[in-house]
């Protein structure tokens, strides 16, 4: 099938209204919250690790466990009732088959040192952001390989600093993010 330059042009301005609205419907059902919560759990968990690493490591998962819920609310509260789009099974799929290999692999390296199991976390959550951006907006893959550049950065670089850094920048990453989608983006 050979498409003419009409037709061309025609599925190109397609595409980019497609995309203008997706985005303008990320922003109006409140995307960006997602990333200041998770963001500000990228600022806090980090701190805890550096300034109590005994505290940090025993309840990392109620920070976890609070993120997912904010996470929750604010779908179920403020897209739950303006967002009505269907769930695409192959992302879904995709990101519980990514879940299920994070936990193999974590379980096959088994590291119990804090700084490489959350350095993991990190980079896995952020492959889950690149590939939620390979299917719907480019931005969440830029989002991902920076805070996964910015992660690799203070692992290997920054040594006793990687608590101070993740903080500000793995969190700020997501924080920064989230204020570019809300009052940034262009429609």
């Amino acid at each position: 099938m050979t498409l003419s330059p009409e037709e061309a042009r025609v599925a190109l301005e397609q595409i980019e209204a497609g995309r203008k609205a997706a985005r303008l419907a990320l922003r109006r059902n409140c995307g960006h919250y997602h990333l200041w919560i998770w963001g500000a759990f990228w600022v806090v968990v980090p701190l805890v690790f550096h300034y109590a690493p005994e505290v940090g490591a025993r309840y990392t998962w109620v920070f976890a466990l609070a993120g997912a819920l904010a996470s929750t609310v604010v779908g179920m509260l403020v897209e739950g009732s303006r967002l009505r789009v269907p769930l695409n099974t192959r992302f879904a799929a995709l990101i519980g088959f990514l879940v299920a290999f994070a936990a193999i692999w974590l379980f096959l390296l088994g590291s119990n040192n804090s700084k490489n199991i959350y350095a993991y976390f990190c980079t896995v959550a952020m492959f889950g952001y690149i590939a939620a951006g390979l299917w719907f907006d480019a931005y969440l893959v830029w989002l991902g390989v920076a805070a996964t550049v910015l992660t690799l950065v203070g692992f290997y670089a920054l040594g006793p600093w990687f608590w101070i850094w993740m903080s500000v920048a793995g969190g700020g990453t997501l924080i920064g993010t989230g204020f570019y989608v809300r009052y940034f983006w262009k429609d």
